[in-house]
């Protein structure tokens, strides 16, 4: 039994996950840098050149921003809502799309309003379209290779915090801010219709295989996901179960912790470190 488990954990270890496994793969390290730049590592540059261009004050656009993140939490369960309705590509298009079009209402805005409602829009891109579509996508094309997948795609985030202000830095240096603003739009629309056209809600809906597994036939990739799609109309785990499973909550809010130590100092380690100069 020990060598049998063996051999699943070294199977499930390799990283042979095909054309469209390793898309997914670039697809994900994109929303997460792209993510990470304009809402975490790129609000060291990107709120005060927004506060000296309009006359703002830095303090009052952090809690904007903060403001704005909060509005994450009903959205983060509208997107939910709406993968298990729509599939996790549709939740991604969707909320990448909109979250370039916050990104050129940031760009004409002035003041607080319009900054905090195109704010809006592209925190709903990262907890929507990463948080909800991207892992989805991810759980149906890689469900034992998941979370190695998941370890690739995350390098997204770490080039962003290598790359996101020398690019935006240099973004800065020859437009405005809010001619900025635009470009990051344009990236998130064409990464939002990249991951429509690139992909599907599943592999059998391609022709491919759950986890690139060549080795079993074309008739049990289907079974297996007819027996995935019968599950979906009965599974036990409704929203109200959920709520009152204890590890649910312990999940939340370990995780919850860490992006807000992460997020909080990451946003703001420039800008601090710049008032104590």
């Amino acid at each position: 039994m020990n060598d049998q488990n063996n051999s699943i954990r070294a199977k499930d270890a390799k990283s042979n996950f095909g054309k469209y496994g390793w898309l997914i793969i670039v697809l994900g390290a994109l929303m997460y840098f792209c993510s990470a730049s304009v809402l975490v590592e790129g609000s060291n540059l990107i709120i005060p050149a927004y506060a000296e261009a309009h006359g703002v004050g830095t303090a009052g656009l952090y809690t904007i921003s903060t403001i704005a993140s909060l509005f994450g939490i009903p959205l983060s369960v509208a997107a939910g809502i709406f993968m298990t309705r729509k599939g996790p590509r549709f939740v991604m298009a969707t909320t990448w799309i909109l979250g370039g079009l916050g990104l050129f209402v940031m760009g004409i805005s002035s003041g607080y309003v319009l900054y905090c409602i195109g704010r809006i829009f592209v925190n709903f891109a990262s907890v929507g379209g990463i948080t909800i579509g991207l892992n989805g996508l991810i759980a149906n094309w890689c469900p034992t290779k998941k979370d190695l997948v998941q370890g690739y795609a995350t390098i997204g985030s770490n080039l962003a915090t290598a790359l996101a202000l020398i690019v935006l830095s240099a973004l800065l240096a020859v437009m405005s801010i809010g001619e900025t603003f635009f470009v990051c739009g344009v990236a998130f629309i064409i990464v939002g219709i990249l991951s429509y056209v690139l992909f599907k809600d599943n592999p059998e809906d391609a022709g491919c295989f759950p986890d690139n597994d060549k080795d079993m036939t074309r008739e049990q990739a289907m079974e297996m996901h007819r027996i995935g799609e019968e599950y979906k109309k009965t599974s036990p785990w409704t929203v109200k179960k959920l709520l009152k499973t204890k590890q649910t909550w312990q999940i939340a809010i370990g995780y919850g912790i860490i992006m807000l130590i992460t997020v909080g100092v990451l946003s703001t380690f420039v800008t601090t470190l710049h008032s104590k100069v």
